[in-house]
């Protein structure tokens, strides 16, 4: 009896130790890389509704599209109202010529305008200019004062003031004009 078992055993112990094999082949691929693309494909598969849904317009991205072209335009008519005035608000000339005309309604002259090394930014080209005058305390902090009111093109940085002699100082000041690189 012990022949006849020994037998089927022999006879059936590669099948078998196949088949165990074939079965934990099989396990861990499932485990390791089947089940992993199955998940990975899920994630993918939402995030493709996702942006079917915004591309579809759906009720948050209208809300948030519509909120976006509200600011734009308010932002644009707050740079329409600094730059008035302005010819192009991407024209160092006329952004000069501004200064210059809120120069003489303060009735300041420059002496000397001496521009610096400009420096590119992420969004705008710095200029630095230096503006040497003669004038007064008033017609200085009128100046300054009216620079000041558009602090998003014109920054002033420094400003060195030395008397002359009873009303009149001598004053550089130096600023920085902005200019987009976007046109």
């Amino acid at each position: 009896m012990y022949a006849f078992i020994k037998r089927a055993i022999d006879k059936e112990l590669i099948p078998s130790v196949s088949l165990v094999l074939s079965m934990f082949i099989c396990t861990a691929l499932l485990h390791y890389v089947i089940i992993p693309n199955i998940k990975h494909t899920i994630v993918l598969r939402d995030e493709l509704s996702r942006y079917k849904s915004l591309i579809r317009g759906d009720e948050k991205y209208g809300k948030l599209k519509t909120e976006i072209r509200e600011k734009q335009k308010e932002l644009e008519k707050k740079h329409t109202e600094l730059t008035r005035g302005l010819g192009d608000p991407h024209d160092l000339s006329g952004l000069l010529q501004m200064i210059f005309d809120k120069a003489w309604q303060a009735e300041i002259r420059f002496d000397k305008t001496v521009p610096q090394k400009e420096a590119k930014g992420k969004d705008y080209i710095h200029y630095p200019v230096l503006l040497e005058m003669t004038t007064t305390y008033n017609q200085l902090g009128k100046f300054i004062s009216s620079l000041e009111n558009i602090p998003q093109i014109v920054r002033v940085d420094r400003v060195a003031v030395m008397a002359k002699d009873d009303k009149n100082i001598y004053a550089r000041v130096l600023i920085t004009c902005f200019l987009s690189l976007q046109k």
